[in-house]
């Protein structure tokens, strides 16, 4: 898609504007007086004026050359030795410009909405200033009175048109449909289900047992090793322990709770999420604990307990929140990219998977921002509402049926170039052993006409093959759509995509922990097919494409991916753990404190966050790198400062937290974590 007209006019004006900084003292212009000016981040005035021609960077015409041979971002990265954010500001604008003359709708709505806030809070403001000047209370009395109801009439909890919260359950309703049920039973039936209340009563009295074993191990002052070993199986089974969480007795949770917790959500896990960058970078790291507020870890991360049913639609946003974004930019779920090559082999288990674990990249856009509905009013509130549970999906475009439709426009014999290079160190002037997956192309173009075999951007030792669409790497899928063909559906529950450790979380965990996680996953997309093929059919032969009878994968990895932002590239690591004894054994979190988000969790049936390391992020300041640079601006050192110098990173500072403040930046010191979500 072209640059727009609108696009267009406000980059030229960016460029005028930067023309007009030129003085004798500073011949190059200021990028910093124009992204001022624009309220825009300076990497975007620099991406701007790289577009306009204004300026050039060292690699950009090396970037662009390589960009129009198909290397991604990533690629060319590694070919300088940079990160991608370079790369990205040196490459100009080739589609929409986002942030600019034409934001996202929601975009526009949160910045309407806080820039009359700010009219209203200076109106009110200027009235009780004339009230304090004049006196004249009587008339300026019911200006504020009027002006008070109007705006509170604005800021009311936004409403949401497609928002549907599906009926909540309670024991009273299950228990007079159990009993209706049981009524309606005869025969055979009514053996079975005799048999398994006989079965339930002899688990109910081991139970009991168990409870009097313990109680009695508890208290009798010297233990075998034989008892010893057995009180801790005891201890853990029945969710006694520091930690405890999915697995915590519910007799304890209950007590704090004062009545009986609620049949649904049946259980919860503990999500760690983390920022993550591909390539650790000791600077940011050392900026983000001298500034940042980092001290348990390398990064800004939160740790929450949630519904094991929040689906990945309602868990974007609850990170929006739990990092202080503002839903402004595109986002996508997706698999570590070595799992997704190991899960998913080639072009045609991708195809049969789509719908079941990938979403199609031919998606209409109105489909996948189904729930992207703010409509004005609190922003926060409107965020709760959406990851505030029972849950249902209405993207329809998620459906099996629509997917299948999608999929059926791809010619699955159509051939494609494949091309292979050698890998290249570029310091060391050496080829690699293993061949990779560089560029995947169509043979014939659009109107039949044969193309030209790809050739690799560099002089490397390369091959070409020809293989049938279905017969691609799905690797090289990147390569033939235009959106990510590795994005997750967003319908999916977290509990059906990552596999969760019982008391530890995947990152180096113990052998015996290892095995549990690994027996949760589903190995391959073969395997899954397999799984879900009857209940694919049946909805594709029945013509029901109902969000309730949707199939459900299982999960398929250890680790989940969350790309927020293409442009700023942040990425959040997220993991997953039943239970969190490290947080309780560190000293973070008391297990009351525990107990007590378990029970809101489930009493209110939203996440909690329950410890979080950094300070709140915002939208637009150039991902993680670009935080850090403005946390360094923000915390000027002013030793071997001269006064001169302290002045202008005094004025600095100002503009600055200006600027991170009018994008909705806050560090959030007045919420405590339990009650931040």
């Amino acid at each position: 898609m072209p640059i727009s007209q609108l696009d267009y006019d406000y980059m030229q004006e960016v460029a005028e504007y930067y023309r007009s900084t030129k003085t004798p003292e500073e011949s190059e212009g200021s990028i910093r007086d124009t992204a001022i000016h624009f309220n825009i981040n300076r990497n975007k005035v620099r991406k701007i004026l790289v577009t306009m021609g204004e300026i050039t960077m060292p690699i950009t015409d090396d970037a662009i050359r390589l960009r129009q041979e198909g290397k991604s971002l990533k690629e060319i990265a590694e070919y300088f030795g940079v990160n991608e954010s370079t790369v990205s500001i040196a490459l100009p604008y080739e589609d929409k410009f986002d942030n600019t003359a034409e934001p996202s709708k929601h975009a526009s709505e949160v910045r309407d909405y806080r820039a009359y806030e700010k009219k209203q809070m200076k109106r009110q403001s200027d009235l009780k200033s004339t009230l304090n000047n004049t006196g004249d209370y009587n008339e300026i009395a019911t200006d504020i009175s009027s002006e008070t109801k109007e705006w509170q009439k604005d800021i009311k909890m936004s409403y949401t048109e497609s928002y549907h919260r599906p009926h909540r359950s309670t024991w009273d309703e299950l228990d007079e449909q159990s009993e209706k049920n049981i009524k309606e039973l005869s025969g055979d039936e009514l053996e079975k289900f005799r048999a398994f209340e006989k079965e339930y009563n002899k688990i109910k009295k081991q139970v009991e047992k168990e409870e009097q074993e313990l109680e009695a191990l508890k208290n009798k002052k010297t233990l075998t090793s034989q008892e010893k070993k057995r009180l801790e199986n005891l201890i853990s089974s029945f969710g006694l322990y520091d930690g405890a969480l999915n697995k915590r007795n519910y007799k304890v949770l209950e007590k704090i709770a004062g009545d009986r917790l609620p049949p649904e959500p049946r259980g919860v896990l503990r999500l760690h999420l983390e920022l993550f960058r591909d390539h650790p970078d000791e600077e940011i790291t050392e900026t983000l604990k001298k500034y940042g507020s980092v001290q348990y870890g390398d990064t800004i991360s939160r740790d929450i307990v949630v519904p094991q049913d929040i689906p990945l639609y309602a868990l974007h946003y609850t990170i929006q929140r739990a990092f202080g974004w503002e839903n402004s930019h595109l986002r996508q779920f997706e698999l570590p990219e070595e799992r997704y090559n190991e899960f998913c082999t080639n072009a045609l288990y991708w195809y049969c998977l789509v719908g079941v674990v990938f979403r199609s990249p031919l998606m209409e856009e109105g489909d996948e921002f189904w729930a992207d509905d703010y409509n004005g009013g609190s922003f926060k509130n409107w965020l709760r509402k959406k990851y505030t549970g029972p849950y249902m999906s209405q993207c329809h475009g998620e459906g099996i049926i629509s997917c299948d439709e999608d999929m059926s426009r791809l010619d699955m014999d159509e051939d494609h170039y494949l091309l292979y290079c050698k890998s290249y160190d570029r310091e060391t002037n050496t080829y690699g052993e293993e061949e990779y997956l560089a560029r995947v192309e169509p043979v014939y173009d659009y109107k039949g006409n044969k193309r030209e075999e790809p050739k690799p951007w560099i002089d490397v030792p390369y091959r070409v093959e020809i293989v049938e669409f279905k017969d691609v790497p799905a690797e090289g899928l990147r390569y033939l759509f235009e959106r990510d063909p590795r994005a997750l559906l967003e319908r999916l529950p977290i509990n059906m995509v990552l596999a969760a450790g019982i008391n530890e979380l995947p990152d180096g965990c113990s052998k015996k922990e290892r095995k549990h996680i690994d027996d949760q996953i589903i190995s391959s997309g073969e395997i899954l097919i397999d799984h879900v093929q009857e209940f694919v059919d049946r909805i594709v032969e029945e013509h029901i494409d109902s969000p309730l009878v949707q199939p459900m994968a299982g999960p398929i990895t250890d680790v989940l991916y969350y790309n927020y932002d293409f442009g700023d590239n942040w990425m959040v690591k997220i993991t997953a753990s039943e239970n969190c004894p490290d947080l309780v054994e560190s000293g973070r979190i008391t297990q009351l404190e525990l107990d007590k988000a378990n029970v809101k969790c489930r009493e209110v049936y939203r996440p909690v966050l329950i410890a979080r390391d950094g300070e709140m992020v915002f939208d637009d300041v150039g991902g993680l790198s670009g935080f850090a640079e403005f946390l360094k601006d923000i915390n000027p050192d002013f030793t071997r400062m001269t006064p001169e110098e302290k002045e202008e990173a005094k004025e600095r500072k100002k503009e600055m937290l200006t600027w991170a403040k009018s994008l909705g930046w806050h560090r959030e010191k007045k919420v405590g974590d339990f009650n931040l979500l």
